[in-house]
């Protein structure tokens, strides 16, 4: 999802900029020294949102109330997802632009995603299509 300035949205269930616990946001500060991160809250968890300046591409890291990790997703350049992500949307979307995350769970599995309209697309870890479930949040724009 690509906003220009006044097109914020903001997911509904999702709070934008709130303040995390200190708990949370230390364990934060000690993963990521001299981070400047943004926090959200989704349903009952922290999620810190930054650009990684290595790369200038998104990354979120999702805590629960307690600082551990629930998961870290990175946007991803598509050298960096396995091909039958390509493949599916060149077959189901062709000529449309997206953006592939990886999302890694505390116990280092992967599956990766891309939101589009209002679903996000699913695939495991080797690419395979999972499913398309509809966005739990629906955008709606902030005022």
């Amino acid at each position: 999802n690509q906003l220009t300035p006044t097109e914020q949205t903001t997911p509904i269930g999702i709070t934008s900029h709130v303040d995390a616990p200190e708990l949370v946001v230390n364990k934060f500060n000690t993963n990521y020294p001299g981070i400047d991160e943004t926090w959200q809250m989704d349903g009952d968890n922290y999620v810190a949102e930054y650009t990684d300046k290595g790369t200038n591409r998104g990354r979120s890291i999702s805590y629960d109330k307690n600082g551990k990790i629930v998961c870290a997703d990175s946007e991803l350049d598509q050298a960096s997802y396995p091909q039958k992500i390509r493949d599916y949307f060149a077959t189901n979307y062709p000529n449309q632009t997206y953006q592939v995350w990886l999302c890694r769970d505390s116990n280092g599995n992967k599956t990766y995603y891309s939101k589009h309209t209002s679903n996000t697309i699913w695939f495991d870890k080797k690419g395979n299509y999972v499913a398309t479930k509809p966005d739990k949040n629906i955008a709606a724009p902030q005022k």
